[in-house]
């Protein structure tokens, strides 16, 4: 029977040498810079990265991954703005599941449209309307 690995070994480590994880760093942000997802990148799920970049900070720099994921979702709307200009054209469904995919886009919107429970928007003869003075006193 062989003895262990010593302790501290990278044995287990993809990528050994900081000349490979720059590599891959470099391969990765160009990936998300493209648009496509950490989901379908080949060489290494998120979590490997995370490890990685918290381990090599310097060979995998959280900053510029974040950057090149923002560009890619950059790439991603300007494809639907240019579409929408008749610029381009594009499937707006495949579209539209793509951003809903990679940019957190959702179906509903979520934000409050009323004020304190009541509905917040006016219209003529309506109770709460600013005109109700108005509206009170025609046919008078």
């Amino acid at each position: 029977m062989g003895k262990p690995a010593p302790k501290g070994n990278n044995y287990k480590m993809k990528w050994k040498t900081s000349e490979e994880r720059k590599v891959i760093h470099k391969k990765l942000c160009s990936h998300l810079r493209e648009g496509l997802s950490w989901g379908c990148f080949p060489p290494a799920d998120k979590q490997t990265v995370y490890r990685y970049m918290k381990d090599f900070p310097t060979d995998f720099v959280a900053d510029e991954i974040a950057a090149a994921e923002k560009e890619g979702i950059l790439g991603l709307e300007r494809a639907g703005v240019e579409a929408s200009k008749g610029k381009r054209k594009i499937d707006s469904n495949s579209w539209k599941f793509i951003m809903m995919n990679r940019a957190g886009w959702s179906l509903s919107s979520k934000e409050d449209i009323t004020s304190n429970g009541k509905d917040i928007s006016y219209g003529w003869g309506k109770p709460d309307s600013p005109n109700k003075k108005d509206n009170d006193n025609k046919g008078k």
